[in-house]
């Protein structure tokens, strides 16, 4: 008679989960590595011609991950460099409206305009900006640019008043404060800005005498 061996039947061979394909499949995308162990070790039914393929596949994939990760570890420093540039940048720029200013540059011509003797340079600013600059700003500025500029002289404009302070040679001991005509040149003296012995400045208006 025939029997059903209920009581003896083996248990079925159910694979664990790190032995499915989808599994192995989800190493493979996530980390090859152990992706293509698995694929070796538990795909009994693929060819190894089939499983040779796809270790080449996989350790391409794995090279293209590594080199993503080490970019995206070089950029970071980058960009906090450069954000680190950015902000010393607004850091200079709020200190020192004159350091902030675009420096231009003009031909000085002889008397009859006709010939080119030298080159002048000078920076624009309102007349606010200038009657508010402070001893500091001012020391700093005639240090920094104007001392070791090589062209005939440096002014600094006033725009809207027409009044400029102007470096003959460059000079910063010696400084004049006056009208300057639409040339850039120094039409009428009304003071004079002098470097003391301790590094400050004052002001003398210009005798009538």
């Amino acid at each position: 008679m025939n029997t059903i061996n209920i009581g003896n039947s083996s248990p079925p061979n159910n694979p664990k989960f790190y032995q499915k394909a989808w599994f192995i499949c989800l190493c493979m995308f996530l980390f090859p590595p152990a992706g293509i162990l698995l694929m070796w070790a538990f795909n009994k039914k693929s060819s190894t011609k089939f499983k040779g393929i796809i270790t080449c596949i996989a350790v391409f994939w794995f090279i293209l991950l590594l080199n993503s990760s080490l970019k995206t570890k070089n950029t970071v420093p980058n960009e906090q460099t450069q954000t680190t540039a950015t902000m010393n940048n607004i850091d200079t720029k709020s200190t020192n409206i004159l350091l902030n200013k675009q420096i231009q540059t003009a031909n000085v011509m002889n008397g009859l305009g006709d010939a080119i003797i030298g080159e002048r340079a000078y920076i624009e600013v309102t007349n606010d900006e200038m009657t508010s600059l402070t001893l500091d700003q001012f020391q700093e500025f005639a240090n920094t640019t104007v001392k070791d500029y090589k062209g005939n002289y440096f002014s600094i404009i006033a725009t809207d008043s027409k009044k400029a302070i102007f470096f003959p040679n460059s000079d910063i001991t010696i400084i004049q404060y006056g009208i300057v005509n639409d040339n850039g040149m120094l039409d009428e003296v009304i003071g004079y800005i002098l470097l003391q012995d301790d590094g400050s400045y004052t002001y003398e208006l210009k005798s009538e005498s």
